[in-house]
């Protein structure tokens, strides 16, 4: 392609320069909105035998007899780039029942993965449901063959993240550790264990549900709203030719200089104005 013919000096080499910082030099953001791929409510019970994996709600807090209830939701994060910078998340959790007054909420990251089975508790769910195969109970992490090193669940002991409501309805949760948790998460999928919900469980009658993700429509199921960048690709190619082409901008800089298009270091016999701005691209991406 003839420089001469393209543009005027000066006048094309600045337009290149504009046009290939601005093709990579902002990231890509994205949010991407993800349902749980498995969720589960383990019950306070000497036995360790009851659980709710198919049950359309999650449990936490105390009972007015005094049994501890807790959530246990987790995320899959595969389906966002392995390449991206994950730059926010926001958990939303739907309250159908609860007592009444305001009530703390505790999210915290498990140090165990946990399991999903098809238990399905009856009526309102509150008092669970013989445990299945790989559900998660009081005192196993997959049911009968797994269990929690300390009984109620194994979890770092400070929260990610505390919540206060007041009613029913939607119930958001986020904070820097749940940001930290989920770009760990991202990082390696295979220490992804998910989080566990405890509720106020100093007095009794404190006990709040949450629908699950089987929950009948699945509208008011819990939700990660993930935010992310992406950084622009470290090949950009406008010609199509599927090369970022080093020789083609040297071709491109000394038929500048020259004023001509004699230059050709890579012997195509064209000096390829597309491969200078796919080379310019690429440098400003910092690739």
């Amino acid at each position: 392609m003839s420089v001469r013919n393209v543009c005027k000096p000066y006048a094309c080499v600045g337009a290149i320069l504009i046009l290939g910082f601005a093709a990579s030099s902002a990231a890509a953001q994205s949010t991407v909105t993800l349902r749980p791929v498995r969720d589960n409510s383990i019950y306070q019970a000497t036995t360790g035998n009851l659980s709710n994996g198919a049950g359309e709600y999650l449990f936490a807090g105390r009972t007015a007899t005094g049994s501890i209830r807790r959530a246990l939701v987790r995320f899959d994060f595969t389906s966002i780039p392995a390449n991206a910078t994950i730059t926010n998340v926001s958990l939303s959790l739907n309250v159908s029942r609860f007592a009444s007054g305001a009530r703390d909420i505790a999210v915290h990251r498990l140090l165990r993965e946990f399991g999903e089975g098809t238990s399905n508790a009856a009526g309102q769910e509150g008092r669970g449901a013989t445990a299945r195969t790989n559900d998660a109970t009081w005192l196993h992490t997959f049911w009968n063959t797994q269990t929690w090193s300390t009984a109620g669940g194994d979890f770092v002991s400070t929260p990610s993240t505390v919540s206060t409501f007041s009613g029913l309805g939607p119930i958001v949760f986020e904070s820097a550790q749940m940001l930290a948790d989920v770009r760990a998460w991202h990082a390696r999928p295979s220490n992804n264990t998910g989080w566990i919900l405890l509720g106020d469980e100093t007095i009794t009658t404190t006990a709040m549900r949450f629908d699950s993700r089987e929950i009948t429509g699945g509208v008011t199921a819990p939700k990660l709203t993930v935010e992310f960048t992406v950084p622009p690709t470290c090949a950009p190619d406008f010609n199509a030719d599927t090369v970022l082409d080093f020789f083609d901008y040297l071709d491109f800089v000394q038929a500048y200089a020259a004023g001509s298009n004699t230059a050709d270091y890579n012997g195509d016999t064209t000096v390829d104005l597309f491969d200078y701005l796919d080379f310019v691209a690429a440098f400003a991406a910092g690739c």
